[in-house]
């Protein structure tokens, strides 16, 4: 927290937030966390050292407490609403003693809870005085995993200032991609646009009003920026497009490299477990990529993806330790190798078994996702007697189509284009979108 204040104190009046169209300065920040802070000591607030659920959105107030609360050797849990659903069993499994929300006026209000402290990596956080970042992340499979970051190390990959932008934090506040966004931004000096309708028309809107720069975001909204229209909305200000948290089309990224021939695209990396690793692409709008630098290492055994952090998660608080024994951590993600560079496959778990034959669900996808009209698709496998599994696809469409006349249309397109085992023997229409609240794609 130290570090962010000090250099906070270098940019003085220089806008920091835009919420709701009115600019919060870094001197505004600067101070309101130095006061909440001084509060938390003396006492005159609850929640220093203590495990604090931390129930907000992005807000000026919201990173003023998580700071103050991370400076307090407190163990802070960020929830936004997408995880109202599940909020009870998460404060259960996090053993939340306090709990401070923030209302629509960014006022706060605690409420105080009394746990029965089972965990013995809180405990031991608590114990030795240092802060703790708690974070609940989804995953590819659907089960809510609970992360613990030491709080001071996890802030301490925000030391190096980088060149200052006008940015949208598009991932969730309580999303590691989210945070990562936001920190990066605040110690460089930028100024952090938040959105809370991620449609592309409210997105496009905001970024054409406060002329923003840098937009991390993922495919699956990439894509349905595109074929909304984006060209109805002056863009004209961004510099990066940063995509993440899930794989990323073939099709589309030819189509954004279209679109935004000026802008520098970045495919982002990241897991709750290690945080967002730098990339580097093989070429502009290249999925073959380099992982590493900034205390990252990676490397690849049997085909699967580990990372070595020096800022890795202290551990779970509800599954076994996913590291091996050299301290690497198995990501589950396949990947394909050509030379220093190498390519996203998906989740291993995600794997197919036809009649003994494999099919990697975004081999398909990605075929799919070429066709005309096609806004979503999740391909996933389905019991079958007789070849033990078949290959389904769900599909959102931009325009009305009746399955069959799909369906014909997709076994052309693939036809010549993927083996005959791999081409959807069941096709399922949605109109619901097939990203969750989490900005997923929706669990296969």
């Amino acid at each position: 927290m130290e570090n962010l204040l000090e250099v906070w104190a270098n940019f003085g009046e220089r806008p920091a937030l835009i919420w709701r169209d009115r600019s919060y300065s870094y001197r505004w920040l600067r101070d309101q966390t130095r006061t909440l802070h001084a509060d938390l000591a003396a006492g005159r607030q609850p929640g220093a050292g203590q495990v604090v659920a931390l129930a907000a959105d992005y807000s000026p107030m919201s990173v003023v407490w998580l700071l103050a609360l991370l400076g307090s050797r407190s163990i802070v849990a960020p929830l936004t609403p997408a995880f109202d659903a599940q909020r009870a069993e998460l404060y259960g499994l996090g053993e939340v003693e306090l709990e401070v929300a923030l209302d629509a006026d960014d006022q706060a209000r605690t409420r105080v809870f009394e746990p029965q402290p089972r965990q013995p990596i809180l405990q031991k956080l608590k114990g030795e005085g240092r802060s703790g970042l708690l974070l609940y992340s989804s995953g590819s499979a659907g089960k809510i995993k609970a992360v613990v970051h030491d709080g001071a190390r996890f802030l301490g990959r925000y030391r190096v200032s980088r060149r200052p932008y006008v940015t949208i934090p598009f991932m969730l506040f309580d999303h590691v991609g989210g945070l990562n966004t936001l920190f990066h931004t605040l110690s460089s000096g930028g100024t952090v646009v938040p959105v809370f309708d991620r449609s592309p028309a409210a997105v496009a809107q905001v970024i054409a009003r406060h002329r923003v720069e840098v937009l991390p975001t993922t495919p699956t909204f990439l894509n349905l920026l595109l074929i909304g229209g984006h060209q109805r909305f002056d863009l004209s200000t961004l510099k990066i497009l940063a995509f993440g948290a899930e794989r990323m089309p073939a099709a589309t990224l030819a189509r954004v490299k279209e679109a935004f021939p000026a802008v520098e695209l970045v495919q982002n990396y990241g897991l709750s477990e290690v945080g967002i690793l730098k990339t580097e692409a093989e070429s502009r709008g290249s999925l073959w990529i380099k992982l590493g630098g900034d205390g990252y290492q990676a490397r690849v055994k049997d085909g699967l993806l580990e990372i070595q952090a020096e800022t890795a998660m202290l551990g779970y608080l509800n599954e076994e330790s996913p590291f091996t024994e050299d301290g690497w951590l198995r990501t589950g993600d396949r990947v394909e190798v050509q030379g220093e560079y190498l390519r996203i496959l998906g989740r291993a778990s995600d794997l197919i078994v036809v009649g003994g034959e494999k099919v990697y669900p975004a081999e398909v996808e990605d075929v799919i996702a070429e066709m005309p009209g096609v806004m979503e698709v999740v391909v996933s496998g389905e019991p079958n007697m007789i070849t033990g599994n078949l290959v389904k696809a769900e599909v959102r469409l931009s325009t009305e189509e009746s399955r069959s006349a799909f369906r014909e249309r997709m076994n052309q397109h693939l036809g010549n284009r993927l083996l005959p085992y791999k081409i959807p023997q069941r096709v399922v229409l949605t109109q619901e979108p097939l990203q969750t609240a989490r900005l997923k794609k929706r669990v296969r």
